[in-house]
């Protein structure tokens, strides 16, 4: 089964299955797909995450990027802020970690070549696809300071229907399929995120731009107890994943298993998905992220 927040991009991932692909060769064609046709929603500047189930063993990918060696917490606190400031502000864009995530994964787990796993995303960007409801009313929320970095793909989303096509982002995938990370972290993206006239060109350096340095580690394992029933994993390193942990704690403390959705007819398994998404509802809108840079 794939799933994902874009149609063409969750068809991506089905004709990779088709294909006799693996679930992370269908998860990398979903993600290169998303990051044409959603890139509000991370894309090659994001970060990647990732838990694979292979033979009884949970692996754990943290593609996060760190921030760019220009960024100074001191001088933002000075600034006025208590927190890393997250809108029409540059200094809380981290360096991409996405694209040596794909690689990672790849070559740990990947069993078609990338020139395949990219072409239906790549195809996307070359040749267009319709803008969707989502991309529409993400560019509505832009800051008016922000919506001049983004007036080639803003224009193409005014109104749902407009083919937008990504001719850059088409021959970054292509270059990555062919010659990996170098072609991403040392290509033509590096050198526009490096041009000295780019906004916030002075927060990342070109000594960042390392993405070699991400590897699958073991995920922290919890046990297979109390109402929900099944084993649970998250990342090994502190992430947004803890609420999963702690909500279905919260469902097995709490009996929310019992309890029923608010659409009926419902089975047994739409019970339990109604409660986790409420308990890890709960959890998120209780936590708290320090400052930090």
């Amino acid at each position: 089964m794939i799933s994902s927040a874009d149609a063409l991009a969750t068809k991506a991932g089905v004709l990779i299955l088709e294909q006799n692909g693996n679930a992370v060769d269908a998860a990398i064609a979903t993600s290169a797909a998303m990051a044409v046709v959603a890139p509000h929603l991370c894309g090659m500047g994001g970060d990647l995450f990732a838990l694979v189930h292979v033979d009884g063993q949970v692996h754990s990918l943290n593609a996060a990027g760190r921030a760019g060696s220009g960024v100074n917490p001191e001088q933002l606190r000075q600034q006025g802020f208590a927190h890393v400031p997250m809108n029409a502000n540059f200094n809380s864009i981290t360096v991409p970690g996405c694209v040596a995530g794909w690689l990672a994964l790849h070559e740990r787990f990947g069993t078609l070549p990338l020139e395949l796993l990219f072409a239906d995303a790549i195809g996307l960007a070359e040749n267009g696809f319709r803008s969707s409801p989502l991309l529409i009313n993400s560019f509505k929320r832009l800051d008016d300071s922000l919506k001049r970095n983004f007036k080639d793909l803003y224009s193409a989303t005014t109104e749902v229907a407009p083919t937008i096509k990504r001719p850059g982002v088409g021959r970054t995938l292509r270059a990555v399929a062919t010659h990996g990370s170098d072609a991403f972290y040392a290509g033509e993206f590096a050198e526009e995120l490096l041009r000295r006239d780019a906004p916030g060109s002075d927060l990342v350096m070109d000594r960042d731009l390392d993405g070699r340095g991400v590897g699958c580690s073991g995920a922290d394992g919890i046990p297979r107890t109390g109402r929900v029933g099944h084993a649970r994993a998250r990342m090994s390193k502190k992430r947004q994943g803890i609420a999963a942990v702690a909500g279905a704690a919260l469902v097995d403390q709490s009996g929310m298993r019992s309890a029923s959705p608010p659409v009926r007819p419902f089975c047994a398994a739409t019970a339990a998905a109604w409660a986790m998404i409420s308990a890890c509802s709960s959890m998120r809108s209780s936590q708290s992220f320090p400052a930090s840079a």
